[in-house]
């Protein structure tokens, strides 16, 4: 016998409590409908509408991989899954392939962002691709005699609310593109040996503001987890509170709110935070809530307003905000 315990809130799910598949998930979305997606590591999607939970793999549907990488509706309300293996675009019904034979410039997609005509772009291990007119334009830069980079391998793509693109290298910092040109930024970079000390993650964009997740290197020196861009300037200093900090997502509520889902490490308890302006940061974790990890991976937002937050090995919460 399964129920759920309702904590007034927050609500857990997971197969202790409920038809939940498994307890560990990197990835949310939600659609218009409040209808829930789940993205694995390596057990493919899990759908849930409330009621019923349906798991999607590639071994039972045209998913491309069971390793998800992120997922995200687009404009037209279909869901799109970045996966090891190429993308998938999912209707409700049919499913989409697109891969190397199809034009991307890598299988391994990264991250998707859409441009404000609501075309899809991705980052992926080889480079951005735009898909347009039926067919992926590639976006690459300074290429070797081999035709690869390493400043090709694009870890996060999104699109700021003047429809600029910004997009994080691992390993060569961050480009933007005005919708006239390309910029390239490097806001941490040894000048002694040209090398570059962060390397970036993940990009996000609020009201105004551009925030960006870094994995941590010690032994580069680099042990800031979160930077931001507003008003033609790049803060990496004043985010104290997320160094040595592992941080999986950052996702944007209301325009400007964050929410950042952090791991434990030796230097940071992990949690997950919010904030508007950093100095009212909130913080939630099992030391002051009823889930029983510090281990947050993703956050995503229904029609209420609520959160959904996916931890690694504690299933999911469902966080009543207004309650």
């Amino acid at each position: 016998y399964k129920s759920l315990i309702d904590t007034t809130y927050w609500v857990d799910y997971n197969t202790h409590t409920s038809g939940i598949f498994n307890d560990t998930y990197t990835k949310i979305a939600i659609d218009k409908n409040d209808v829930i997606w789940l993205g694995s590591v390596s057990n493919g999607l899990t759908r849930f509408d409330g009621t019923t939970w349906t798991k999607f793999t590639s071994e039972n549907s045209g998913l491309a991989d069971n390793r998800i990488l992120e997922i995200k509706f687009g404009p037209k309300g279909y869901l799109w899954v970045c996966t090891r293996s190429g993308l998938n675009e999912y209707d409700g019904t049919n499913w989409v392939l697109y891969n190397k034979q199809t034009g991307l410039p890598s299988n391994m997609v990264n991250d998707i962002a859409f441009d404000p005509d609501g075309s899809p772009i991705v980052a992926t291990l080889h480079g951005l691709a735009h898909y347009k007119n039926n067919r992926w334009i590639v976006i690459r830069f300074n290429l070797n005699s081999s035709g690869e980079s390493r400043i090709n391998y694009f870890t996060g793509v999104d699109v700021d609310n003047s429809g600029h693109w910004w997009a994080t290298r691992r390993s060569n910092g961050i480009v933007m593109w005005n919708r006239k040109k390309w910029s390239t930024f490097f806001t941490f970079y040894n000048l002694e040996t040209h090398d570059p000390i962060i390397f970036y993650k993940i990009v996000r964009h609020a009201d105004n503001e551009i925030w960006f997740v870094h994995f941590i290197v010690p032994n580069k020196g680099a042990f800031v987890g979160l930077s931001s861009y507003s008003n033609g300037q790049f803060d990496k200093s004043t985010y104290t509170a997320f160094y040595g900090a592992s941080i999986n997502s950052i996702e944007i509520r209301n325009g400007n709110e964050k929410w950042i889902s952090v791991s434990p490490t030796p230097a940071s308890p992990g949690g997950l935070y919010r904030f508007v302006d950093y100095a009212d940061m909130i913080r939630y974790g099992k030391e002051n809530t009823s889930v029983v990890t510090n281990n947050f991976q993703d956050v995503a937002f229904d029609s209420k307003g609520d959160a959904w937050v996916v931890t690694f090995s504690n299933g999911i919460y469902h966080f009543k905000i207004n309650n």
